[in-house]
C-alpha cells in the first residue's frame, strides 16, 4: 500500500510540475506546483459535471482521468515548454519537499481523525465510489439511497481519489481496505501545495528570501498547523484556504498588470474551489462579484466578457444548484447565460460602455440596499451576533473573533491591529487606496460584515457563511498586511 501512496504522490507532483511550467510559459504566471495541481483539479471538475448530471460510469471517468494525466505530461512537449528547472526551482522544490516530510512526521503523531467532523461521510463516499457502477446518490452516514445531492455529489476532489483507488484495485488485490491510500495521498498533496502556495505568495512581497520572508513563512505555517490541517486534509473543505489565497494572488496580479491571460488561471482556480467543496459556490460569488465591479472601470471593460466566460464552472454549478432547489431547468439557465453573453458583446461593440457601466453600478447599489434592508424589515433571520460566535466546535474552521483562548487572542488581535495600522497609515499620509485594497473593501462591503450577513445567509450561503472568513484571513492578506507594516 505504501508503494501506491508514494507512486501516486510522485505522479501527481511531477504532473503538477509539468503543468506549472506550462502555465508559467504560456500565461506569464509564477511557477507554482500548487497552481498546476489545482488547475488540473479545475479541469476535472468541469468534466465531472457531465458524469454526475447524466449518471455516467465512474469507470469511464477513471479512464478519462488517466488520459488527462498523460496529456499533462505530453502537452508541454508539444508546446515546446522549457521543462528544465532553474536553480531557484530546484531549491524551492527541495525546500517544499523537506518541509512536507516534516509535516508528514507531525501528522503521524496524531490520529488522522477518521471519525471526526464529516470524515465518515467522505471516507465512505470515496470508498463506495471506487467500486460502484455509478456516482452514488447516497447518505453515507446511514448507507441509504437518497438520489443525487447537489451539495455533495459535484465535488470532483473525491472522485479523483476514488478513481485512483479504482485503478489500484485493478492492479492488485487488497486484503484490507485501501482507504489509507486516499487519506495519505490527499494529506501529502495538501502539505506540498500549502507550502508551495505560501512560498509563491510571499515571493510576491519579498524580492529576496530574507529573514522577514522566513519569519512570515513560519508564522503562516504555524497558523496552518491546527489539528484539522495536519490530520484531516482528505476533507476537501480544508483545501479552500490554499485556493482562496492563490485566487487573491491572481486577482492582485490581474488588477495591477492587466494581463488578461491570468483570467484563465483565475477560472481554473475558481473551478477547483468548487471541486473541493460546495461552499466554493458562495465563496466564489463573494470573490468574483467585487472583481467584476472592479473590471467595470474604463481601463478594464474589455476584460468583462472574457471574465464571465472564464468563470463558466462557477455558473454551471450555480445552474445545477438552482435546478435542484428551485426546479428551474439547467438548460434554460444555460441558454439565458449564453444570451446574456451575446447581449454584453453587442453592447460593448456598439460603444455603449458608459451606459453598461452605469446600469451595473445601479444594480450593484440595489443589491447592497437589499442586503442591508432585508434584516430590518423581515423577522426570523439569523441574528447579527452569529458573525462573531465560534464555529470550530462543529466545523473545521478558525475562530477569528475569539478573544478568550490565549492563542486566539494573540492571533486575532494581530490581524485587527495590522488592518487598522494599514488603513490609518494610508489615511494619515493621504495615500490613495490601491486596486487590491479597493477590491477587498468591496468584498467586505457586500458580503463579509455583520450587517449584510443575515440576508447573505438566508439567500446565498446558508449557515456555513463563516467559511468565507478565509477570504479575509489567509496567506495573501497576511503577506500584504505584514509587508506594508514593515514598509517593504
Amino acid at each position: 500500500m505504501i508503494i501506491f501512496i508514494l507512486g501516486y504522490c510522485i505522479i501527481l507532483i511531477s504532473m503538477s510540475y509539468f503543468l506549472a511550467k506550462t502555465i508559467e510559459f504560456k500565461f506569464d504566471f509564477k511557477f507554482s506546483i500548487a497552481v498546476g495541481f489545482l488547475a488540473f483539479l479545475g479541469v476535472v471538475q468541469m468534466i465531472s459535471y457531465f458524469f454526475v448530471k447524466f449518471d455516467l460510469s465512474p469507470k469511464i471517468f477513471s479512464y478519462i482521468l488517466i488520459v488527462l494525466i498523460v496529456l499533462a505530461y505530453i502537452m508541454p512537449l508539444i508546446l515546446k515548454v522549457p521543462l528544465i528547472p532553474s536553480r531557484n526551482d530546484i531549491y524551492r522544490i527541495c525546500f517544499c519537499l523537506m518541509i512536507t516530510i516534516v509535516m508528514i512526521f507531525f501528522s503521524t503523531r496524531f490520529t488522522l481523525g477518521e471519525s471526526g467532523f464529516d470524515t465518515v461521510y467522505y471516507l465512505s463516499m470515496v470508498g463506495e465510489n471506487s467500486i460502484s457502477s455509478n456516482f452514488m446518490g447516497m447518505n453515507f452516514y446511514t448507507g441509504t439511497q437518497t438520489g443525487r445531492d447537489v451539495l455533495h455529489n459535484y465535488s470532483s476532489f473525491y472522485y479523483v481519489f476514488s478513481s485512483l483507488l479504482r485503478i489500484a484495485n485493478r492492479i492488485t488485490y487488497f486484503e484490507i481496505s485501501n482507504i489509507p491510500i486516499y487519506i495519505w495521498c490527499a494529506q501529502i498533496m495538501y502539505f506540498y501545495c500549502l507550502i508551495d502556495s505560501i512560498y509563491v505568495i510571499l515571493k510576491r512581497f519579498f524580492s529576496k528570501t530574507s529573514c522577514g520572508f522566513f519569519f512570515l513563512f513560519l508564522i503562516i505555517l504555524f497558523l496552518n498547523s491546527r489539528y484539522w490541517n495536519v490530520s484531516l486534509a482528505f476533507i476537501g473543505n480544508i483545501w479552500k484556504y490554499i485556493i482562496i489565497s492563490l485566487i487573491l494572488l491572481v486577482t492582485n496580479e490581474l488588477l495591477n498588470s492587466r494581463n488578461e491571460k491570468l483570467l484563465y488561471i483565475y477560472g481554473l482556480l475558481m473551478s477547483s474551489l468548487i471541486a473541493v467543496s460546495s461552499s466554493g459556490l458562495f465563496i466564489g460569488i463573494f470573490l468574483a462579484f467585487p472583481l467584476y465591479l472592479m473590471l467595470l472601470r474604463k481601463d478594464y471593460t474589455s476584460l468583462i466578457l472574457k471574465f464571465i466566460l472564464c468563470n463558466i464552472s462557477l455558473f454551471v454549478y450555480f445552474f445545477l444548484v438552482a435546478e435542484s432547489m428551485y426546479g428551474i431547468s439547467f438548460f434554460i439557465l444555460l441558454i439565458v447565460y449564453l444570451c446574456v453573453l451575446f447581449i454584453i458583446k453587442l453592447i460593448l461593440d456598439k460603444n455603449l460602455r458608459k451606459q453598461f457601466v452605469i446600469l451595473n453600478y445601479f444594480l450593484a447599489g440595489a443589491l447592497l440596499s437589499f442586503l442591508v434592508v432585508i434584516p430590518l424589515i423581515r423577522q426570523g433571520l439569523t441574528s447579527y451576533d452569529y458573525f462573531f460566535i465560534n464555529h470550530s466546535w462543529y466545523d473545521v474552521c478558525n475562530d477569528f473573533f475569539d478573544f478568550k483562548n490565549p492563542i486566539n487572542v494573540f492571533i486575532n488581535s494581530s490581524w485587527i491591529l495590522l488592518i487598522l495600522y494599514m488603513f490609518s497609515k494610508k489615511i494619515l499620509k493621504g495615500e490613495k487606496l490601491g486596486n487590491t485594497t479597493k477590491y477587498m473593501f468591496l468584498v467586505i462591503l457586500f458580503f463579509i460584515n455583520p450587517i449584510t450577513m443575515p440576508t447573505v445567509i438566508e439567500y446565498i450561503s446558508d449557515f456555513v457563511y463563516y467559511r468565507a472568513f478565509d477570504i479575509l484571513f489567509n496567506t495573501f492578506t497576511l503577506g500584504h498586511l505584514f509587508t506594508y507594516f514593515i514598509g517593504i
